[in-house]
């Protein structure tokens, strides 16, 4: 699902660092300049860990509350409402690109400028 998600992303324009765990992405993001301007973040991931942790883990180590999305196949209420306690969007898998690229777009857009409404170049992801 990352290699997938990450060329999209890049026929997008972003630039996109991926993993398939938390502690691989935050040993990659230790060796970049600079932090993701936003994450995705499937809800299972590998050892028992799951995606709300991996995205609060994240955004504590960089320093930085990046948007982010979580992708589950798990419609439990539990992880909406605490996907959306945390400012996180969650989208149920599967996950159509469009509707990927609109949920992006929308927070994208609410970042402070320079960063433009959709991915280009400027607009670095992670994705685990």
């Amino acid at each position: 699902i990352v290699d997938a998600t990450a060329r999209l992303l890049e026929r997008w324009g972003c630039v996109v660092v991926g993993a398939g765990s938390e502690a691989e992405m935050l040993e990659l993001l230790s060796r970049e300049t600079k932090a993701p301007d936003f994450l995705i973040c499937d809800y299972r991931l590998r050892h028992g860990q799951d995606g709300l942790s991996a995205i609060r883990n994240i955004r504590l180590a960089t320093g930085k509350n990046m948007p982010a999305v979580l992708i589950s196949g798990d419609a439990a209420p539990e992880h909406a409402e605490t996907a959306r306690a945390g400012g996180i969007a969650l989208l149920q898998k599967p996950v159509a690109p469009a509707k990927l690229r609109q949920v992006m777009r929308r927070l994208l857009a609410e970042l402070p400028r320079p960063h433009a409404a959709g991915c280009s170049p400027a607009h670095k992801g992670a994705i685990v």
